[in-house]
């Protein structure tokens, strides 16, 4: 059975038309087991991003092959949704904020912002990081608080890579002389990030 599925699954593939690809990246999801018998239950070895059920590894993976494999286009849109998961994310607003710009080719959605999401009960302009607490950056500076009107955001920042967050939301790290956010080290020499 499994060798069939391996085989018609290898036959696949690309969609032939232009393709969106849009996965959740900020949900610790398992990645790797260990399972001491094939009736046990398998514990968890290892985890990465993705939304509770896919890593992000695995979400994207498809939509690597396709931009390579097809002539029409393929959009890649990783989201950070602050906690719904691979089910919940179809009723959060922020993902259909997403969709319904992406379907609608809009130019203007939240999602420019790597972090951000539509506020709520607000519509666009109107955005806010997922995180209480963090601005939103370009290229190493704060350009807005946590709530931001996304029409001025990228007037202040016309070139550079938006995101929210600063060195300060990982425990212990701070920002390098040479660079900016998010480029991020731990204040003593020897010292890691352990996630």
């Amino acid at each position: 059975l499994a060798q069939r599925w391996v085989q018609r699954v290898s036959e696949l593939g690309p969609p032939g038309v232009p393709t969106t690809c849009m996965w959740i990246t900020d949900v610790q999801t398992a990645r790797s087991w260990r399972y001491e018998d094939l009736l046990g239950e398998g514990k968890v070895q290892e985890t990465s991003e993705g939304d509770g059920t896919v890593n992000a590894q695995s979400a994207e993976r498809p939509c690597r092959l396709w931009s390579r494999t097809q002539s029409q286009q393929v959009k890649f849109v990783p989201l950070k949704l602050g906690g719904p998961n691979h089910v919940s994310m179809l009723f959060h607003k922020g993902f259909l904020d997403i969709l319904k710009h992406t379907y609608l080719h809009h130019k203007l959605s939240c999602h420019l912002v790597d972090g951000a999401i539509i506020r709520n009960s607000k519509q666009l302009p109107l955005c806010k990081c997922v995180v209480d607490g963090v601005p939103v950056m370009c290229g190493g500076e704060a350009v807005a608080e946590r709530r931001f009107n996304l029409t001025e955001v990228l007037h202040k920042c016309p070139t550079g890579r938006l995101q929210c967050g600063h060195c300060g939301m990982v425990e212990g790290a701070v920002a390098r002389e040479s660079k900016k956010f998010p480029f991020c080290k731990c204040p003593m020499d020897g010292h890691e990030v352990f996630c």
